[in-house]
């Protein structure tokens, strides 16, 4: 069972540790090259669930890298609701009917922006984002992947092997030849099986885990979220649940951090 994540650079790391690869144009398609020997183990890592407190201007706040899903905005303590689009948009002749009918408390998502119908402020968001981190050095985003060491072997047999296919002579290890051990491509077949086992086996915490689980959601599966992320809401109800549980992702004070 993944318990815990680790940055997939250390598959590069491998590389040049163990197999003593000496050129380096391969590193930026790397990040790739990971996420695809993940799915062939079939471990598809679930989306991580972030909560944010961003500044916004001009009505428009800028979409956080890597999001996925969007699950829900509060402006000075109003849930928002999404629309289509976002602004004045004359549907009555008569401008005061207009502005009665026109609700404040609305966002629209375009372009990778948020548009809202206030000028400025301070939007606590809550999203879910790719487990990816931001590589500095190589300027792209790298997969997280399960720190276990089956998992992690396996990987670097498939890197490997994708390095010798595009040309890459090794002195030592070859696709061609017929011992397993010298050949990263028989390699990555034979340690597949036992990466998957232990990826995806559950222990006794595990299971009763998820025992529990489905024994709390079969009733009710989207009981909490369904009032907490309701998109045509914007009661103070909705958004007092939201804000609790923006506090429990972020462990920072909204309030605190709206006056900062």
């Amino acid at each position: 069972m993944v318990y815990n994540y680790i940055n997939g650079k250390i598959i590069i790391a491998k590389m040049y540790d163990e197999f003593n690869i000496k050129s380096r144009d391969w590193e930026n398609r790397a990040p790739t090259w990971i996420a695809n020997a993940m799915k062939h183990l079939h471990i598809h890592t679930g989306y991580e669930e972030v909560a944010e407190a961003i500044p916004f201007d001009n009505y428009k706040l800028k979409l956080p890298c890597n999001v996925r899903m969007l699950r829900g905005i509060v402006i000075d303590n109003i849930k928002q609701s999404r629309t289509t689009s976002v602004g004045f948009k004359l549907t009555n002749t008569n401008a005061r009917d207009f502005i009665n009918e026109r609700n404040l408390n609305q966002y629209s998502i375009s372009n990778g922006y948020i548009y809202l119908e206030k000028e400025s402020g301070i939007a606590r968001i809550v999203y879910r984002k790719l487990p990816v981190e931001w590589d500095d050095v190589l300027g792209v985003w790298i997969p997280m992947i399960p720190d276990i060491p089956e998992v992690i072997d396996n990987i670097g047999w498939y890197v490997l092997r994708i390095i010798l296919a595009r040309g890459y002579n090794h002195p030592v290890y070859k696709l061609t030849t017929n011992t397993r051990h010298a050949n990263p491509d028989l390699m990555w077949k034979h340690t597949q099986k036992g990466a998957r086992i232990r990826a995806q086996s559950l222990d006794n915490e595990g299971r009763r885990i998820m025992a529990e689980t489905m024994s709390t959601f079969i009733s009710n599966p989207n009981a909490d979220m369904e009032e907490l992320f309701s998109s045509h809401t914007t009661n103070v109800r909705s958004a007092n649940n939201f804000i609790k549980y923006w506090e429990r992702l972020s462990n920072v004070n909204p309030t605190e951090n709206e006056n900062s």
